[in-house]
């Protein structure tokens, strides 16, 4: 969730471990038109969260600055052989079908 250019996350516990809650400073600064346009990015990475952490992984919006958007992945995610192709082509093809405002996407792991 981002909030006051605040990304807070939320990382669920296991069975016998600790919850992690963290917060970041997000990429992105005041209220511009990025404003929408994260707030678009938010509501898709809402929907492809779910099938993302059956997997053992999740994804959060570090930012969006000019035409580039910046995801954190985590989790087994962050070392799947297939992450790139998860995020890249299809998150990130959704991603860039749905806001064409999007040119690239950044995956930091």
């Amino acid at each position: 969730m981002i909030k006051n250019d605040h990304v807070f996350l939320v990382i669920p516990a296991k069975a016998g471990m600790t919850t992690h809650i963290f917060l970041m400073k997000t990429k992105h600064s005041g209220k511009n038109k990025n404003d929408k346009i994260i707030n678009r990015i938010e509501k898709i990475l809402v929907k492809v969260r779910p099938y993302i952490q059956m997997h053992g992984g999740d994804v959060w919006l570090l930012g969006f600055e000019k035409d580039q958007a910046t995801l954190k992945i985590s989790g087994a995610c962050a070392h799947c052989s297939l992450s790139d192709l998860t995020y890249n082509k299809l998150i990130g093809g959704l991603l860039q079908e749905e806001i064409p405002e999007i040119k690239k996407i950044i995956i930091e792991k």
